[in-house]
């Protein structure tokens, strides 16, 4: 894996935290009807499930395996 796809596997680290962050933020301020909260949690998964994936690559690639 090159430099500049590691940079870019954080990069979208980054964006995926940012994005959770304003759903919690959202939530927590009592902005979302019930139509948003769905959307918001089905993005959430598949965040959750991609965040796992490029931790799992990014380690794999770290520890030289």
């Amino acid at each position: 894996m090159s430099a500049q796809d590691m940079v870019k596997l954080i990069e979208e680290l980054i964006e995926i935290k940012v994005r959770q962050n304003a759903i919690a933020t959202a939530k927590n301020m009592g902005l979302v009807n019930k139509e948003l909260a769905r959307v918001m949690y089905e993005a959430s998964a598949a965040d959750r499930d991609r965040l796992h994936s490029v931790r799992q690559l990014l380690v794999q690639v770290l520890e030289g395996t």
